[in-house]
Parts: structure tokens; C-alpha cells; sequence
């Protein structure tokens, strides 16, 4: 069944598992993770009205992860093995600059706040980066296949291509500042 919490959802130990039917979890709190989460193809929608965060001591590794609230901020690396959504509110990396793995289409349709944090892009079909939103990525991977940009986009430190290629039709463009140089990571 689908599941709704209105407050926060702690994992303490042992593991939630979405089950086979890949259900959906709405929660309307804080995600703690101090166990194992096993998201099967299921999505897990941040829709607070507050500020929320995505945290705890483990990392989590989510199938779809919809932001569909106010401001939800990382306390841990975390990985999204399919599509990350910013359907409202603002994604932030926090000031700990956690990392975040998208193996899917990365769609920013309202804020994201990269901090100093790291995007990798690891998937291993084409991918997209798109929505309505700009995103200003700081440090961005790419370690899969071929991402299509879907909106003009930014890096405004280090562009680092691993393994497949960016393609259009739209672009992404190297800012630089009075105290950073955008640049392209040397390949080998």
C-alpha cells in the first residue's frame, strides 16, 4: 500500500522495504535512515511545509525521489537510481556539501542549491538534465552514458567526464568568478 506520514519517518535499524508492488511513501518530515532502505521502483515524495531533511547515518539509495514542498536539505550522500523530480521548493546540499548520485533524468522544476557539492550522473542509459528551472551545478560527473541537456544549464567548478558525452539541444556553460575558475577535468 502507499503510505503517507505526515511528521518525520526514522529507520532505527533493520530495513524498510518498499516491497515488490513498489509502493509510494509520501512523508511530510524529516527521512532519517540509520538502517537499510530498499526502494524497489517505488518513489518517496518530500512534500513538507517546512524545512525537511534527507538524512542519517546511512546513505540512502532512492528509485524516485519527488521534492514537492519547501526546502529539503541533505544530512548524507545520497543516490537517486531513477528520476529525481524538483517539482517545488528547493533541493539544497547542505553546507556539509553531501553528494548526490542521479542515475536518471535530473528534472529541476523549482531551486537547487549545489553549496560545494558534488551531482554524479551514473546511469546506464541516455539521461537527462532538464525542467524549468536553470540548475547551477558546482562540481558535476559524469559517469555513465550520454546526458542530454534539456535547459541551459551551468557548472562553476570542475566538469568532470569519466565516461559517456553531453549533448543538446540546449547547453551548459563554465561560470567563473573573482574567486573560482570553471574548468574541465583532465581526462586519464
Amino acid at each position: 500500500y502507499n503510505i503517507t506520514v505526515s511528521n518525520n519517518i526514522t529507520i532505527s535499524s533493520g530495513t524498510y522495504d518498499a516491497s515488490s508492488s513498489s509502493y509510494a511513501l509520501t512523508v511530510g518530515g524529516n527521512f532519517t535512515n540509520d538502517g537499510s532502505f530498499t526502494a524497489r521502483s517505488g518513489t518517496v515524495t518530500m512534500n513538507g511545509s517546512g524545512a525537511q531533511t534527507i538524512g542519517g547515518s546511512t546513505a540512502t539509495s532512492f528509485y524516485n525521489l519527488t521534492l514537492n514542498g519547501a526546502t529539503v536539505s541533505s544530512g548524507n550522500n545520497e543516490s537517486v537510481s531513477n528520476t529525481l523530480l524538483i517539482s517545488s521548493g528547493t533541493l539544497d546540499v547542505s553546507a556539509s556539501n553531501y553528494g548526490l548520485t542521479v542515475g536518471g533524468a535530473f528534472t529541476n522544476n523549482a531551486a537547487f542549491n549545489a553549496e560545494s557539492g558534488t551531482v554524479t550522473l551514473n546511469g546506464s542509459s541516455t539521461q537527462s538534465i532538464g525542467g524549468t528551472s536553470a540548475t547551477s551545478f558546482y562540481n558535476l560527473t559524469l559517469n555513465g552514458a550520454t546526458v542530454t541537456l534539456n535547459h541551459n544549464e551551468s557548472v562553476s567548478s570542475v566538469l568532470t567526464v569519466n565516461t559517456g558525452a553531453l549533448n543538446g539541444p540546449d547547453s551548459l556553460t563554465l561560470t567563473s568568478d573573482a574567486t573560482r575558475t570553471a574548468r574541465i577535468a583532465s581526462v586519464g
